[in-house]
C-alpha cells in the first residue's frame, strides 16, 4: 500500500518534460488505491488517537498488535523522578535538648538544603581567655585545723592564697587534746595497751593465769564436768566422765563395755533388745551325744553327735561357757535337723562357767540324728 508521503515524493519529482503516460498512469493508480483504503475503512494508514502510558517503573516491552501508525509528536510519558521534585517542608524537628532518640520519620516533603535542627544549650560556662587563675595552696600554706571551725582566706591580687599559721589551742570543738592520757600514756602518738593498763580490781572480769581448784577463783583455767576436772586448753582425747546423771537422754548408736541402769531397759522399735554380731558362736559335739563341748559365747548353736538315741531315753552333756554365772537363766531350743517334735530339750544346772543340756527321745523308736540346738544366756541375779 502506497502512503501519502510516497505520492508527494513522486509528484515533486515530475516536471512537464518528464511526464509520460506510463508514469502518470502509475500515480493515478496510487491515488485510486489510497481513496479506496479510506472508503473501505482500512486503518493501516490511519494515525492512532491513543498511546500506551509508560508513567510507572518496570513495564515489560511489547511489539503491540494494532496497525494504526503513531503520530510523529506522540509521547508515552515517564515515571516520576525518584530524585528531586516533591514539596519542600516548611517545618523541622528540633534537637535542642539532650537524650533525643533517632527516628527515620514518616513525612513525604523534602528538606530544604539550608535547614538546621538546632543544638542543645552548652552546659559548660564560657571561660574568659584573659582570666587569671589563682595558684593552688601548697601544703605549707595553712597549718592543719584542729577544730571544726574553718577560717576563710581571701586570695591576693595575683590569685595566690596567703600563708597563715593557726593556733590549734584556739579550736576546742570535737577533738581530744594531745595532753589527754590513757593510764598515763599521752595521746600525742599511737599507744599500745597491755593487760596491766586495764583495771584488775574488777570482780567480774579477770585474767586466767592459774589452775582451777574448783572454787571459781579469778585465776581459774580448769572446768568441771560432773566430778571430772578438765583443763580449758586440753588437747583432743577420749575422756571418762564421772558423777554424770542423764535425764531422758537421746544416746543414739552408743558403743560401750557395760551399761548399768536402775530402771527398765525397753525398746519400742522392731529391732528389740538382744545380742548383736560377735556375741554368738557354733560348736560341734564329738564322739557321742554325751560328750561335753566348750563355747565361751552368750549365745550360739551346738551341733550334736549323730549317734543313736533309744526311744524314751534321755542323754545329758555339759557346755563349758565362761560367760555364764550361777544365777543366769539359760534358754535352749531344737533349732534344726532331725524329727520335729521328737525331742524334749531341757537346760539345767547353771554354774559359774558352765551349764548342762538334757535331750529326751519322745518317739517309740531309736533316732540317730545330729540335731542342732540354739542357746542364749540371760544374765540374772537372785538378790
Amino acid at each position: 500500500m502506497t502512503t501519502i508521503e510516497e505520492i508527494k515524493t513522486n509528484l515533486n519529482s515530475l516536471n512537464a518534460r518528464q511526464i509520460y503516460r506510463d508514469k502518470a498512469s502509475g500515480i493515478i493508480d496510487q491515488l485510486t488505491d489510497f481513496v479506496e483504503s479510506i472508503s473501505t475503512g482500512s486503518s493501516s494508514n490511519i494515525p492512532s488517537n491513543s498511546v500506551v502510558s509508560e508513567t510507572t517503573w518496570d513495564i515489560t516491552p511489547t511489539a503491540g498488535v494494532l496497525s494504526n501508525y503513531s503520530r510523529g509528536d506522540h509521547t508515552h510519558g515517564t515515571p516520576t523522578s525518584p530524585q528531586g521534585g516533591g514539596t519542600p517542608s516548611d517545618t523541622v524537628f528540633g534537637e535542642t535538648t539532650f537524650g533525643i532518640n533517632s527516628n527515620a520519620g514518616s513525612g513525604t516533603p523534602y528538606s530544604r538544603g539550608d535547614h538546621t535542627h538546632g543544638t542543645p544549650t552548652n552546659p559548660v560556662n564560657t571561660h574568659e581567655s584573659t582570666y587569671n587563675h589563682p595558684t593552688f595552696i601548697t601544703q605549707t600554706a595553712i597549718t592543719t585545723h584542729a577544730g571544726s571551725t574553718v577560717s576563710v582566706h581571701n586570695f591576693d591580687s595575683s590569685g595566690n592564697a596567703p600563708s597563715q599559721t593557726h593556733d590549734n589551742t584556739k579550736h576546742s570543738v570535737n577533738y581530744v587534746p594531745t595532753t589527754t592520757t590513757v593510764n598515763t600514756k599521752a595521746l600525742s602518738t599511737n599507744i599500745v595497751l597491755t593487760p596491766d593498763d586495764l583495771d584488775d580490781t574488777s570482780t567480774t572480769h579477770k585474767f586466767a593465769t592459774g589452775v582451777n581448784t574448783g572454787d571459781n577463783s579469778a585465776n581459774s583455767s580448769t572446768m568441771y564436768i560432773g566430778t571430772t576436772a578438765h583443763a580449758l586448753n586440753r588437747a583432743s582425747a577420749a575422756e571418762t566422765l564421772a558423777g554424770i546423771t542423764l535425764t531422758t537422754p537421746v544416746i543414739g548408736a552408743a558403743t560401750g563395755t557395760s551399761l548399768a541402769a536402775t530402771g527398765a531397759l525397753t525398746s519400742s522399735g522392731t529391732a528389740g533388745i538382744g545380742y548383736t554380731t560377735g556375741a554368738g558362736g557354733t560348736i560341734t559335739q564329738a564322739t557321742s551325744k554325751s560328750t561335753g563341748v566348750t563355747l565361751n559365747k552368750t549365745c550360739g548353736t551346738v551341733i550334736m553327735n549323730g549317734a543313736a538315741l533309744a526311744a524314751a531315753t534321755i542323754v545329758t552333756f555339759t557346755v563349758t561357757n565362761s560367760t555364764v554365772a550361777a544365777t543366769d537363766v539359760i534358754h535352749v531350743q531344737h533349732d534344726s535337723v532331725g524329727t520335729t517334735g521328737g525331742y524334749t530339750i531341757m537346760p539345767n544346772t547353771p554354774a559359774a562357767g558352765s551349764f548342762k543340756i538334757s535331750v529326751r527321745n519322745n518317739t517309740a523308736g531309736s533316732l540317730s540324728e545330729a540335731i542342732v540346738l540354739r542357746f542364749a544366756v540371760i544374765k540374772a541375779v537372785i538378790a
